[in-house]
């Protein structure tokens, strides 16, 4: 059964709560922001986990938070496959539940390793950014055939949506720009994001350890972490040589 819309109204008022909590303890680095969001959105979802990614590049699907470690594994498990409902509500523009069932016949590579590495067993994925998708927050559940939450979860992808495009360099990323070649002067900022994301992929740890990789290597070699972000994006630095670099 759909959810009425006073579920939906309670849960986006103590989304609003906690995450005004939240903000009241401190800034938070901006590549960091996304993990607080998706702690946020589990807890009022009810959800075992919950993921965010951006699109970034040519088409490059980034992880760029996590409510933990599980479901920061369960995100890059979608890009290592490269298939998964991320991939299919992005595309069709629309929150869907995919439970066990639906996973294990639309997704089987995605869905096997799934269960051998996590113990979720169904994902509520819905776009973010309105008509105009640049991402999607994926709610992740224990139960093979849990509530249809999908009401709420695109709620609280609207209000995410939100935050994360009054984020300067988010908003700046994802929106219109005047010209192709147009550059705004956070795009490096912005860059450590999509670095952070990459090399977490690279070598399956989150983004606050992938982070941290990138902030000491940046040290050990005397760079500035905007110019060794930029080394990977383009390719000419590999993830994992921070881990020798650290």
């Amino acid at each position: 059964m759909e959810q009425n819309e006073d579920t939906i109204l309670d849960v986006l008022e103590r989304f609003d709560s906690l995450w005004e909590q939240r903000m009241t303890l401190g800034r938070l680095p901006a590549v960091l922001l996304a993990d607080a969001l998706a702690a946020t959105a589990a807890e009022v979802l009810d959800a075992d986990g919950v993921g965010i990614t951006v699109l970034a590049g040519n088409r490059l699907r980034v992880p760029i938070g996590a409510s933990g470690p599980v479901a920061s594994a369960a995100e890059r498990l979608q890009f290592t496959v490269g298939d998964g409902p991320c991939f299919r509500v992005f595309d069709d523009r629309h929150t869907a539940l995919f439970n066990g069932s639906a996973l294990d016949e639309q997704f089987p590579t995605f869905f096997d390793g799934l269960t051998r590495h996590t113990p979720f067993r169904s994902i509520v994925a819905t776009p973010l950014g309105m008509s105009r998708p640049w991402g999607m927050l994926d709610a992740y559940h224990r139960s093979s055939h849990p509530d249809d939450a999908a009401p709420s979860v695109r709620a609280i992808g609207n209000r995410v949506t939100a935050v994360l495009t009054e984020t300067s360099a988010v908003a700046e990323a994802i929106g219109n720009r005047p010209d192709p070649d147009y550059k705004a002067p956070w795009d490096d900022r912005m860059h450590v994001w999509q670095a952070t994301g990459m090399t977490g992929l690279a070598l399956d740890v989150d983004m606050s350890n992938a982070l941290a990789l990138l902030r000491g290597a940046a040290f050990s070699a005397e760079m500035d972490i905007d110019e060794l972000a930029a080394e990977i994006i383009a390719g000419t630095r590999n993830p994992r040589d921070l881990v020798d670099a650290d």
